[in-house]
């Protein structure tokens, strides 16, 4: 079972009085695998959703469930409005995913969603005292690195669809399609939103290991930007380089989800 202990009093998930009707729509896949014995919640990148992931559960065993996070405006959540402000969506995200947590878990994040992904991971832990077993966090800076990019608001379409090519991760399909590109450029504008709006503010260390997946040949985030995430936890801090870009899981996938499973089960102490 997860940790149910308390930090300054802060009430325990149960305990709070919001009700979250709506779980599934956040949480799509949770539950799909209920004797598991750890939950790896996973955050995409921006422009993505929670199919990203959908893959991952046939990869490991009963014993994960591999559980994305669908954020509003995309895939099953289309009808939805975006959420571009940063501490909008973690507060409206924070209190499902702790409602949600019944057994030990992990979080994997990617790019925006590892940035995202932190964030729960360290206000579940400072204000839930529910720590991961481990974070992993794929392809972005160390959280108190400032954003580096030029603003999106007001960027033209074209400016825009450059600007995101850089990272080498909209399929040529969808480049060569206006009516694709007319979809998926105001998810793209909103969740490059959601990273301006981010702002890092210190606070606890995470008490869990982290480990910092790159890609060798990702131009966008180098190791200067990585080696502050040393500072971000008390427990070991491991960073894994691939033969890969920004968008390394496209070609990497097994390398990563080899790693997620052998670290969960060399910290619960048991094959899953």
């Amino acid at each position: 079972m997860a940790t149910q202990t308390t930090r300054n009093d802060k009430p325990l998930p149960q305990e709070k009085t919001v009700v979250h009707h709506n779980i599934k729509r956040w949480l799509p896949r949770l539950g799909d695998k209920p004797n598991a014995k750890v939950r790896l919640y996973c955050f995409s990148h921006a422009g993505g959703g929670a199919s990203v992931y959908y893959p991952w559960n046939s990869y490991f065993s009963d014993a994960v469930e591999v559980c994305p996070v669908q954020l509003p405006g995309r895939e099953e959540r289309l009808g939805e409005p975006l959420i571009d402000d940063f501490e909008n969506l973690i507060g409206s995200l924070l209190p499902v995913i702790a409602s949600s947590i019944d057994r030990p878990y992990a979080i994997y994040g990617h790019s925006l969603g590892a940035c995202i992904g932190y964030e729960i991971a360290k206000r579940l832990y400072t204000e839930y005292a529910l720590s991961p077993l481990c974070y992993f966090g794929g392809a972005h800076r160390s959280p108190c690195k400032p954003y580096y990019y030029p603003s999106v608001r007001g960027l033209p379409n074209a400016e825009l669809t450059k600007m995101v090519t850089r990272f080498n991760g909209l399929p040529q399909a969808f480049l060569d399609s206006q009516e694709m590109m007319d979809l998926m450029l105001p998810v793209l504008r909103s969740d490059l939103f959601l990273c301006e709006s981010y702002r890092y503010v210190p606070s606890l260390p995470l008490s869990s290991d982290i480990i910092v997946f790159s890609g060798q040949f990702d131009r966008n985030v180098t190791a200067d930007k990585l080696s502050s995430w040393k500072n971000h936890s008390t427990k070991e801090v491991t960073f894994i380089s691939l033969d890969g870009d920004h968008f390394f899981l496209k070609t990497h996938k097994n390398n990563v989800l080899e790693v997620v499973q052998s670290t969960c089960e060399s910290l619960l102490g048991c094959k899953l």
